[in-house]
C-alpha cells in the first residue's frame, strides 16, 4: 500500500546522514595484537585498555587521537591484568578528600588466568598531567566476578549488564540442582561465586558515582 511504501521518520532521517567509510588507521606505535580489550571514546579519541594477547592478559593503557597511536604511562595504583572487562568515561569525583571531580575512565570486571573472573572497578583519572589509577572507596551489594558484560554510564550511575562467569548458587537453574557440586572461596575483587558452574548472567547492577554504592537492580 502507500502508506507501507512510506518512509518513516526514521528512514528519512538515517537518508540525511553520509555513507560510512572505512578508512586505513596509523600503525606506528600501535598496541601489541590482542582481543577482548576494554575500549572508549572521549572528545579527542580513542582509549584502549588492558586485552589478552597471545600468551597473556595486558594492563596498558594506550591512546588513538589526530597524532596517531600514543601509549599513556598510567601512574597511582597498580592496575591488574585483565581481559573481556567494560570501559565507560565519567566525569566524577573518586572520593578521597582531595582529589577534585573531572574526567575519569571507570574499568568494570574482566578476568585474568592467573585469578579467575574481577569483579573489581578501577578509575583512571584523565586530569592534567599523566593519567592516574586511583582508589575509590566503595560500598553496597557487589556484582560477582564477570566478563564480557555490557557497561554505560546513565543520568551519573554506571550501569553493568550480564556478562559470564561462575554462577552463585540462587542463579543456577533448577536443572541443577542435586548434582554435585565444588565450592571456591570467593574474595573481594576475584571469583565471586559460589561453585564453579560456569554460564550467563542477566542481572543488572548500578553504581552511584556520586558515591561509589552498588544496588542491584534486578
Amino acid at each position: 500500500s502507500a502508506e507501507d511504501a512510506a518512509p518513516t521518520k526514521l528512514q528519512a532521517a538515517l537518508e540525511k546522514v553520509p555513507a560510512p567509510t572505512w578508512q586505513t588507521g596509523a600503525a606506528a606505535n600501535a598496541p601489541t595484537p590482542r582481543e577482548t580489550s576494554g575500549a572508549t571514546l572521549d572528545g579527542a579519541g580513542l582509549f584502549v585498555i588492558a586485552g589478552r594477547g597471545k600468551e597473556e592478559e595486558h594492563s596498558d593503557v594506550h591512546f588513538y587521537g589526530a597524532s596517531g597511536w600514543q601509549t599513556a604511562q598510567a601512574e597511582g595504583i597498580p592496575f591488574r591484568k585483565r581481559s573481556g572487562h567494560s570501559v565507560v568515561q565519567a566525569t566524577v569525583d573518586v572520593g578521597d578528600g582531595a582529589s577534585p571531580a573531572g574526567p575519569a575512565l571507570i574499568v568494570f570486571g574482566g578476568a585474568t588466568e592467573m585469578k579467575g573472573y574481577l569483579s573489581d572497578t578501577s578509575v583512571l583519572r584523565l586530569t592534567s598531567g599523566s593519567p592516574t589509577w586511583s582508589p575509590t572507596p566503595q560500598s553496597g551489594t557487589f556484582p560477582v566476578g564477570r566478563d564480557k558484560h555490557s557497561a554505560v554510564v546513565i543520568g551519573g550511575a554506571m550501569i553493568v549488564y550480564g556478562g559470564f562467569g561462575l554462577m552463585p548458587e540462587e542463579e543456577k537453574d533448577d536443572d541443577d540442582e542435586g548434582e554435585e557440586e565444588e565450592e571456591e572461596e570467593g574474595a573481594g575483587g576475584e571469583g565471586g561465586g559460589k561453585s564453579l558452574d560456569m554460564g550467563w548472567f542477566d542481572d543488572v547492577h548500578s553504581l552511584d558515582l556520586s558515591c561509589w554504592r552498588w544496588t542491584k537492580m534486578r
